[in-house]
C-alpha cells in the first residue's frame, strides 16, 4: 500500500541547528517559502511496486522489497505519470 499526501504551500527553515551532532560547518539554516502545494508519497517505493507500475526496475541492488534506487528524473517522472 502506498499513499500520496498533499503538502500545502508554506514557509519553513531548511538546515540543521548549530547544536546538531554531525552538523557540517558548511550548513547554513535559511528560510524557504513554497508558493505551491505538492503531492508526496509517504512511504518508500519498493522495487516490486515500481515494477508493477512501470514494467521496469532500474535498481542495481535487486530485491522486491528493497527501495528503488538508480533512478534519474525521467524514470521518476514516468513512474508518477503512470501512478496518477
Amino acid at each position: 500500500t502506498t499513499r500520496l499526501r498533499y503538502r500545502p504551500p508554506g514557509t519553513f527553515t531548511m538546515g540543521s541547528p548549530l547544536t546538531e551532532a554531525g552538523r557540517s560547518t558548511a550548513e547554513t539554516a535559511h528560510v524557504v517559502t513554497l508558493t505551491e502545494g505538492f503531492w508526496i508519497q509517504d512511504t518508500e517505493c519498493d522495487q516490486a511496486f515500481f515494477a508493477a507500475v512501470t514494467g521496469d526496475n532500474p535498481s542495481r541492488h535487486r530485491g522486491a522489497h528493497l527501495p528503488v534506487e538508480n533512478l534519474d528524473w525521467y524514470d521518476a517522472r514516468a513512474f508518477f505519470e503512470e501512478l496518477v
